[in-house]
């Protein structure tokens, strides 16, 4: 005990008697040190919490419903919207016949000089407007023009990072240089079936990937593709959003020609 009392004597001195400043500096770093250990990783799962939500609600829902590898689409769709749409908590279900296609556009000339033409690839999903609205938050981040009803059948709706402008992130060359509504893109899919579309909206949901979309009607799609099938199904669930825990539960679906994963870690496999 008696070292001790010496320890912290000594101590007490050199600190009253040394350099109190640096004694101040000392004290305060260690706080920063301690206040670094405590908030950044608090900063980065809210980040990280952020953009999950912002994808779910932009792109995926809470649950997608894939088809099994090599299988291109979704058989028995139309019955697995019926049993998603039987559960408790679930508000939407929507279905998607998406490809990819090559866009080619030649905005107004006070944007380009005459005759440059400017392309891409991007996927293009074919949707029920209304059934999407119930899903994704698309139909309320338009910047120009309206969305998409379901009687659409050569307009298109863009994401900003498609059509560029002064609000898109992406440099000009790699978007379609500055479209807007009323403005003609052709579109030409992957079985080389190519089509003209009216922009009849451009959208900006403030996440990359998700302003990085197309959207045409699933009728549109199906006539150029010659599928009546889908090859994606999403689900949103009103009760997986606010719960802390899996919300939803999927032991009894026909999986046979269907894969499904949740997003956001909304849900559990039974």
């Amino acid at each position: 005990m008696k070292k001790l009392g010496l320890s912290l004597s000594l101590a007490f001195k050199s600190i009253v008697r040394g350099n109190r400043w640096a004694a101040l500096m000392i004290v305060l770093l260690m706080a920063l040190s301690f206040a670094n250990l405590i908030l950044t990783p608090s900063i980065m799962s809210g980040v990280t919490r952020s953009l999950d939500s912002q994808q779910v609600n932009t792109i995926f829902g809470n649950i997608v419903i894939t088809p099994v590898p090599r299988s291109p689409y979704i058989e028995n769709s139309g019955q697995t919207v019926a049993l998603l749409g039987q559960y408790p908590g679930v508000s939407g279900v929507a279905t998607h016949l998406a490809d990819s296609a090559a866009f080619s556009s030649q905005p107004g000339e006070s944007q380009n000089p005459p005759g440059q033409i400017n392309s891409g690839n991007w996927t293009v999903t074919g949707i029920d407007p209304a059934a999407e609205s119930s899903v994704t938050t698309i139909s309320k981040s338009l910047i120009a023009g309206s969305y998409l009803t379901a009687s659409d059948t050569n307009a298109v709706v863009l994401g900003v990072e498609i059509a560029g402008g002064p609000q898109a992130q992406n440099a000009a060359l790699l978007t379609l240089g500055g479209v807007n509504m009323g403005d003609t893109v052709g579109l030409t899919f992957s079985n080389g079936v190519r089509q003209d579309f009216s922009v009849k909206g451009i959208f900006q949901a403030h996440d990359g990937q998700a302003d990085s979309q197309a959207f045409i009607t699933r009728s549109a799609m199906a006539s150029i593709l010659g599928s009546s099938f889908e090859n994606r199904v999403t689900c949103w669930s009103r009760s997986a959003t606010k719960a802390r825990k899996p919300a939803l539960s999927l032991p009894s679906m026909p999986w046979g020609s269907m894969a499904w994963r949740a997003t956001g870690a909304t849900t559990e496999e039974g």
